[in-house]
């Protein structure tokens, strides 16, 4: 492997910010990769905290230290790094995260034999538990699972730098803290995101994550991105739903299922299958999948069928998707109606 770092094959890009407890562990980490030929770009958002106490212990000459006198976000700094970046690819890395020793090997071969894929990422594990957290594998997962949903853990992208330095992408600070998301969504208008089906990287959950300090304009920029999606595919004009609870029901964040609501479902789904029919944004058999999925959280949680129910579940459109016969609906109703 060619080992000139003044043409380094991957730049990783690390924001920090009053990430002390947890830094050393994951400078580390990146230090250690069995694939060695990288820059290491550090930088540190006028950190309050020993931060900057526990960068300055390494003597790494791969590491580029960036400090700002003022503390200007998380976006801006991946940003920053980005454009004085060198390598054919950008690895993302966060300060409270841990990557497996062959993470960018295993990614960088991955991405070497497959020229489609603009990001890749992996599967990973939360840090204090056996729990592993898995995503969709193929683009055609990924560009259903982002309807509603990131379809990357962003700490463990690898990402061809053609993206920002070719196709002029960015994050785009008005979405922060879901910067991340808008950008996947903007990098399946031009190639493939996948996932490595491998365990590469801990991550850490805990109270100062920026994910948990600005929960609410989380939510905020994920509605919004969401929005962006389904109106890719649908309208909302004279429809029994409106933006905000095609939304609730795509995310099931609905609880009580009720004839009214399942009225809205019906049309939604039917909706999305008929346009997705003419418009060919997603691979049919992935989305119909998707959309079964959700027809059968809710069936499943409607519990107080009346008989003018049952003509709502023999929509033409709907039984398409959802591939359940009259045998299987009679079977349900019978069960409900006895319990």
């Amino acid at each position: 492997m060619d080992t000139n770092l003044s043409i380094p094959i991957v730049s990783v890009i690390m924001p920090v910010y009053n990430a002390g407890p947890f830094l050393k562990e994951a400078i580390d980490s990146i230090l250690q990769q069995s694939f060695t030929n990288f820059e290491f770009f550090i930088i540190d958002d006028a950190s309050t905290d020993n931060s900057v106490s526990i960068i300055n212990t390494y003597t790494d000459k791969r590491i580029q230290f960036i400090q700002k006198a003022k503390n200007t976000g998380y976006t801006d700094s991946l940003n920053m790094a980005i454009k004085s970046s060198k390598g054919k690819y950008i690895a993302r890395m966060d300060a409270d995260d841990i990557s497996y020793k062959d993470r960018f090997q295993r990614q960088y071969q991955y991405m070497e034999q497959h020229s489609d894929v603009m990001v890749l990422g992996a599967f990973y594990k939360i840090i204090g538990t056996d729990k592993v957290i898995n995503l969709p594998l193929t683009c055609n997962e990924a560009k259903v699972v982002a309807i509603m949903h990131v379809p990357i853990a962003h700490p463990t992208a690898f990402i061809r730098s053609k993206v920002f330095k070719e196709y002029g992408l960015a994050y785009d600070k008005r979405y922060e803290p879901a910067e991340d998301y808008d950008l996947w969504t903007k990098v399946l208008e031009i190639g493939s995101i996948e996932n490595l089906p491998d365990v590469l990287l801990r991550y850490r959950r805990h109270s100062l994550q920026q994910s948990i300090i600005r929960y609410n304009i989380l939510i905020d920029a994920a509605v919004e991105i969401r929005l962006r999606q389904l109106h890719k595919l649908i309208t909302f004009e004279n429809k029994p739903y409106d933006i905000l609870s095609a939304i609730e029901i795509l995310t099931k964040k609905n609880g009580l299922v009720t004839t009214l609501l399942l009225k809205k479902i019906v049309s939604l789904l039917s909706d999305m299958y008929k346009s997705n029919q003419r418009k060919k944004i997603y691979d049919e058999v992935t989305l119909n999948k998707y959309l079964r999925e959700v027809w059968l959280f809710y069936i499943f949680k409607f519990n107080k069928p009346v008989v003018k129910d049952i003509s709502l579940l023999y929509v033409t459109n709907l039984c398409k998707i959802t591939r359940m016969n009259s045998i299987f609906y009679l079977r349900f109703f019978k069960k409900v109606l006895l319990s």
